[in-house]
């Protein structure tokens, strides 16, 4: 799951979601081994009482929690599973998306842009990007390096969101219908499946096909199936915040974390140094700014905007 770090902010996302993935898989592996040994206990005549007796449980935990869940089958514990962790990576992008400034990320990060979908009830995400004037500048530095990473969707973003519905509108189905498919969640999985399939693939990049949904019944997703999803989400994530740090948005907040690492004097080296790629490229990274392609070409922005002085002396 290790993904480039080449971006402003779509670190901390890949971060704070590859810790959801650590975290579920240690449930699974906890809960396996919960279940073969309370198992025995309970097919012994234990009763509740004596689970908590045997088991050294957490405040509110209780012996009936855990005869309820060692009384689930292995496909069922996996769809307990899979929905937490569903739940939980759609949370946090939208409170990801939300924190772009200027963009309107709420709805044009999570909805195709406008007439790409017939089901999109927003303005989209063309929309949302097209609010924010882009910065001449940032795309001479940036643009060339993020365009041509592999997560970058470019266009394709639109696709991408297409995917991003139809999982956010089985988290809603799961929290809201009762578990139940409706027929709005069929109609985003037919949408995504017909013009989003190709991104839908696993680890490899085989093609995988995407969870059958059917309205009034249950919504059945595996670990397998949000993982997929995740790397679909890695790579919007990649794309919303590429797109980001090309805007003047982009561009004040890489001048506003230099200055707050570095001050708001003009830093200052020698021609030497200011000719070494490494002094920028240290600067840079102890700042949190993404790398341009040759780090000393952030030379030129860092003196028109005063971040950094060039002196014989200093």
């Amino acid at each position: 799951m290790k993904v480039s770090r080449s971006t402003l902010r779509a670190a901390d996302f890949n971060e704070n979601i590859t810790q959801t993935f650590h975290l579920i898989n240690s449930l699974r592996l906890a809960s396996s081994r919960l279940v073969t040994e309370v198992a025995k206990v309970v097919d012994a005549g234990a009763d509740d009482r004596v689970l908590e007796a045997l088991y050294d449980m957490p405040a509110y935990v209780t012996g009936q929690n855990i005869r309820m869940f060692v009384a689930l089958n292995p496909n069922e514990q996996e769809q307990r599973l899979s929905t937490l962790w569903l739940f939980s990576i759609v949370g946090a992008y939208e409170v990801w998306a939300e924190s772009f400034p200027g963009v309107d990320g709420k709805r044009g990060c999570q909805f195709p842009t406008r007439g790409h979908s017939g089901l999109s009830r927003s303005s989209g995400y063309a929309d949302a990007f097209g609010e924010l004037d882009p910065s001449v500048c940032m795309r001479s530095l940036y643009a060339d390096k993020v365009c041509s990473n592999d997560l970058y969707l470019g266009s394709d973003i639109d696709d991408a969101l297409l995917l991003y519905r139809f999982f956010k509108e089985a988290r809603n189905a799961l929290a809201h219908s009762g578990g139940l498919a409706t027929g709005w969640l069929s109609q985003w999985r037919n949408e995504a499946f017909e013009r989003a399939g190709y991104l839908y693939v696993d680890q490899d990049g085989s093609p995988s096909e995407l969870p059958v949904v059917v309205e009034g019944r249950t919504i059945m997703l595996t670990i397998q199936e949000v993982r997929r999803f995740v790397m679909v989400l890695f790579r919007i994530a990649y794309t919303v915040d590429a797109n980001f740090l090309l805007t003047i948005e982009g561009e004040r907040e890489v001048v506003e974390r230099w200055q707050a690492v570095h001050g708001f004097a003009s830093k200052r080296g020698n021609k030497r140094t200011f000719a070494s790629g490494s002094w920028w490229r240290n600067n840079l990274q102890e700042a949190e700014i993404p790398l341009p392609e040759k780090p000393a070409d952030f030379k030129k922005f860092a003196v028109e905007r005063g971040l950094a002085k060039e002196s014989l002396f200093g």
